[in-house]
Parts: C-alpha cells; sequence; structure tokens
C-alpha cells in the first residue's frame, strides 16, 4: 500500500498488509513501477495497481441488485454463455426461431442452482450483533433482540428504490417473454425452496417474532415477503436474506422473473455475438434495454445493467481457464 510520496527523492512509501511480516520501507518510485509490469500467471495480465477511494454516493442510490455468484461458481455458468448456449443456437439456425423461443432456449441453460443469478443487497443493510451498541437503560430492548443498523429511512429509501426498479423491468418485453417461459415455474420452484431454507436459517439464529412470520409466510413454499423491519443477522446468515422477495406472490411483478431480466440485459450486452449470431426476427428490440431517459424517481435500468455488466466483465478477466 502507498503511504506516501517523496517528489524531492522520488521515492515511495510502502506499507505491506503483511506488517508482521515485512516492514515499512521506501523505494524508487521508478522500481515500484517496473515491478507493476510483470505478467501474472493466473491472470496473464500485468499485476497493476488499484486507487481506493471513498465513494460518495449514499448506499441507497448505489446499485440496488448485485450478481449471487463468486470464483467458484461463476466458471460453470461462463462455461454456457461462452460454449453451450453458442453450440446449442448455432445448430438452430435453420429453425427460424421466434425471440420467445430463443429466450425459452437461454432460460434453458441456466440451471437450477443458478437460478438467483441476480440478488438484491438487503444485506449491506445488516451487521453481526456484536457491532451494535444497546443501550442498557432501554425497557423495550433486550441485549439478544436484533437491533437495525442503518436507520429505518435508509432502509425504506432502498426498498422504495428497488421497487421502482422492479416495477421497470416488468414493463420491458423481456419480462413478458421470460414470464411466459414454460422452465419459469420450475426455476421458480427452485429458488422457493432456498428461500424456505434461507427463512428457517433466521428464524434460528433470530428467534423473534419477525423471523417466525417469514418463515410461515414461506411454509407453503409460495414465496416470501419481507418483515416490516430488516433485523440484523450474523455474518454467516446475513446474505440469506438476499433471496428474500420484494413483493408477495400475487402481487403482478415477480422479483425471480425481474432479476432474471436485469441478467439476461447485461449477459446479451456483454455477450452480444449470441443473440445477434441467432438472427432472429424482433429479438434486437427484446433484447435491449429502455434508454437512457426512461428513468423513475432517479432510479435507472441502465445504471443497473451498467453495474451487473460490469460484475460480469470483473469475473470473466478472473476465470482465465474456461475450457
Amino acid at each position: 500500500m502507498n503511504a506516501r510520496f517523496s517528489e524531492k527523492d522520488n521515492m515511495v512509501l510502502v506499507l505491506d498488509v503483511a506488517r508482521f511480516k515485512y516492514p515499512t520501507y521506501w523505494v524508487s518510485f521508478d522500481l515500484l513501477w517496473e515491478s507493476l509490469k510483470p505478467i501474472d500467471p493466473d491472470t496473464r495480465r500485468p499485476r497493476g495497481f488499484a486507487l481506493l477511494s471513498k465513494d460518495r454516493r449514499h448506499m441507497t442510490k448505489s446499485a440496488l441488485t448485485q450478481l449471487a455468484v463468486n470464483l467458484d461458481s461463476w466458471p460453470t455458468l461462463a462455461r454456457i454463455w461462452t460454449e453451450a448456449l453458442p453450440a446449442d443456437l448455432a445448430s438452430r439456425q435453420q429453425e427460424h426461431l421466434t425471440p420467445e423461443q430463443f429466450i425459452a432456449i437461454v432460460l434453458d441453460h441456466i440451471p437450477d442452482q443458478y437460478t438467483n443469478v441476480v440478488e438484491n443487497r438487503l444485506s449491506l443493510f445488516l451487521s453481526s450483533p456484536g457491532e451494535i451498541d444497546i443501550p442498557a437503560t432501554s425497557q423495550q430492548q433486550q441485549p439478544h433482540q436484533p437491533q437495525l443498523l442503518e436507520d429505518g429511512e435508509r432502509v425504506q429509501a432502498y426498498l422504495s428504490d428497488l421497487d421502482t426498479l422492479l416495477h421497470q423491468l416488468s414493463e420491458t418485453k423481456l419480462y413478458t417473454i421470460i414470464k411466459q417461459s414454460p422452465s419459469l415455474k420450475q426455476k421458480a420452484q427452485a429458488r422457493e425452496k432456498k428461500v424456505a431454507l434461507a427463512a428457517t436459517a433466521i428464524a434460528a439464529e433470530q428467534e423473534s417474532r419477525e423471523a417466525a412470520a417469514l418463515v410461515a409466510s414461506c411454509a407453503d413454499a409460495a414465496g416470501c415477503t419481507l418483515p416490516p423491519n430488516l433485523r440484523h443477522l450474523s455474518r454467516a446468515q446475513s446474505s440469506a436474506v438476499s433471496l428474500l422477495s420484494m413483493h408477495p406472490p400475487e402481487h403482478p411483478v415477480n422479483d425471480l422473473t425481474a432479476f432474471l431480466t436485469m441478467f439476461l440485459f447485461a449477459a446479451f450486452e456483454y455477450w452480444p455475438e449470441i443473440w445477434k449470431g441467432a438472427k432472429v426476427v424482433g429479438l434486437e428490440e427484446v433484447v435491449t434495454p429502455p434508454s437512457q431517459n426512461l428513468q423513475r424517481q432517479g432510479v435507472s435500468i441502465r445504471e443497473e445493467i451498467n453495474f451487473i455488466k460490469g460484475q460480469i466483465e470483473a469475473l470473466m478477466e478472473l476465470v482465465v481457464d474456461l475450457k
């Protein structure tokens, strides 16, 4: 880590992250710069450097969704998009596919375990129990009861923006086609099982009335709704909240469909050759996201897609051995 630069001596003060092994030292700027150039054998790219700065955006005004994958799970999904799916579509070029048939093929290639490929970011508002100070004089709160890390207004602002985004996605042609796809029902069932398990885990951690109500809403595997107030969980369970649905099953906006819509928009932009090579009449209008002008209450589908696409790009740079 670069701590200071001496322009007079052309030297850089380096603070190693493993300070218990490597002490602080000064090094020539030219030598430090040259050390960034060698090719990393894993990434096949120069080691480079990163600039870190505090994000000026409020948490609730940053990205509302994110990829629910990591370096362990992404390679399998990446192979599907770079190998299996293109090969399947190439074999169907004589079939004169409709946009609906094309999207159905794409969805069929996404394994059920990747149904939650895009998720909400509610876990950002949660903390572990030891990180919150609870007033000892409180008569209404006990030490073991969950407390909000973020104030209610921030949480509600996030939920409001997320709701706006999901509604915008539900108004696109791609959402409509995904919603009518035969494979969606199977994927929804797989997701509901995950949600029910997550809700049970939350209840076991919290032992609260909110968690009990959450489990009850998931008991019939028909989908879950968020409790009135988000509560803190342990680090091991906080990510489970990302599986919870914003809307009840009977609501016209389906969370799973909306998140899949978001992922396909980003994936088709990152791999445009997939849909362009298929030469499906009317498909471009379906896979093209709404224009930047279509914003609502400050929420933009375009900004969200750019964020997801940026995550895809970063993962693809890290995963170099896909074959």
